[in-house]
């Protein structure tokens, strides 16, 4: 509405008409007051405002995500088909590169060697490398070395287990049979104690002086006498002794049922059939009964448990035998189940010793399945061992 001149002209008159007021308050103080004003308006506008836009805003979020997720899901399936198509292309990758590789010739070589190594370790499993077989002798070779011959008895006194200590070519032969009880007695070994652990020896051509000490008894028996004949027998006629001469306060020793004796003659059994004993060591046994070489090598499938004497060929093993000159010739029979592990080992070594004691110097096996058993060419003459029961004690 328009105020007329008439009525703005009166308001004014009106204003001038009112009664004069002074304020003193300082202009700064005013100013002061008026901005604290205006400021708590504001504060009480602006937290008004913000409770205003709180369910606004919440609103706004929901409608994002609702909008959002389903981007978010396409774009984690698309980076799930890409992961899947990179590691195919990956794989697709290795497969060209494998390709390119088995082209190339170095490659093919490579892996040449390394089938025919897989297959050589095959082998191994059927074919027992010779670290993991026991050989029971000692094979002549072009290694220098000494061999101290020792020998023990079973716990029956009923024979002679000989033992072979390999020792330095250069070491003095005396002195290790001189402390041959450091090495002779152990736990794993089921014997008697070493009957001459007191003795010292002195070798010489083709005597050995044998000091006993002062009250050395053999004990009672004839077994004993006999066991103490067959331990020196075992440990010198190696090397050629025929006789062993005692050396004592009484010059002599008493035998027992064999009465007192200055001297022993020392004569090795010319034929001898070899077992294992208790599984452990092969034994030489006396051919008491004359067999002949085939009857022996028949002999040696027999067990005789009640001395812990296994055999040293298998039952269904059989050989045709012949011979020539110094060679003894097994042929292997078609329906032999030949195998090739420790038990075809140890029957070789105790054939090649059995033929030994029998003058052989070689074996021949035909027909064996197996050209290798061991150490052993099977498809040449074998060589007759040295000794048996190899211990090595060189440093």
């Amino acid at each position: 509405m328009k105020q007329t001149e008439e009525e703005h002209q009166e308001i004014i008159d009106r204003l001038r008409e009112m009664p004069e007021m002074k304020d003193e308050t300082d202009k700064q103080v005013l100013y002061n007051r008026i901005s604290s004003s205006v400021s708590n308006k504001e504060q009480v506008k602006s937290r008004n405002q913000k409770h205003k836009l709180v369910p606004v805003l919440a609103t706004i979020m929901t409608a994002a995500l609702i909008f959002i997720i389903p981007f978010i899901m396409n774009q984690r399936e698309q980076l799930d088909l890409s992961t899947e198509s990179g590691t195919e292309l990956a794989t697709n990758s290795d497969e060209a590169e494998y390709s390119r590789m088995m082209e190339s010739s170095d490659f093919e070589q490579d892996i040449e060697e390394s089938e025919e190594q897989d297959i050589n370790s095959m082998n191994e499993l059927t074919i027992t490398p010779e670290g993991e077989l026991q050989s029971y002798v000692i094979q002549e070779s072009n290694e220098p070395y000494k061999v101290v011959y020792g020998a023990l008895s079973d716990p029956q006194q009923q024979f002679i287990i000989p033992i072979s200590f390999i020792i330095d070519e250069t070491a003095d032969l005396e002195e290790y049979y001189n402390n041959l009880e450091n090495y002779m007695n152990r736990e794993d070994w089921i014997t008697n104690d070493y009957m001459l652990k007191n003795a010292s020896f002195e070798l010489k051509e083709s005597v050995v002086l044998v000091d006993l000490e002062n009250g050395f008894d053999i004990g009672e028996g004839s077994a004993n006498a006999y066991i103490f004949e067959k331990v020196l027998v075992a440990m010198f006629t190696p090397y050629g002794i025929s006789k062993a001469v005692f050396e004592s306060d009484s010059n002599g020793i008493d035998l027992g049922p064999y009465g007192f004796v200055e001297e022993l003659p020392l004569k090795r059994e010319e034929e001898e059939i070899y077992k294992l004993y208790n599984n452990q060591l092969l034994i030489p046994l006396p051919n008491t009964n004359n067999l002949s070489i085939g009857d022996a090598i028949t002999e040696m499938k027999a067990e005789e448990e009640e001395f812990n004497l296994g055999r040293t060929i298998p039952e269904d093993i059989h050989f045709s035998i012949d011979s020539t000159g110094d060679q003894l010739i097994l042929t292997l029979d078609e329906e032999s189940n030949f195998g090739n592990g420790q038990e075809e080992l140890t029957m070789i070594e105790a054939i090649l010793m059995t033929a030994k004691s029998f003058e052989y110097k070689f074996v021949q096996f035909n027909d064996l399945p197996y050209n290798q058993i061991g150490t052993y060419d099977t498809s040449e003459p074998i060589q007759v061992p040295e000794a048996v029961n190899p211990v090595d004690i060189r440093n």
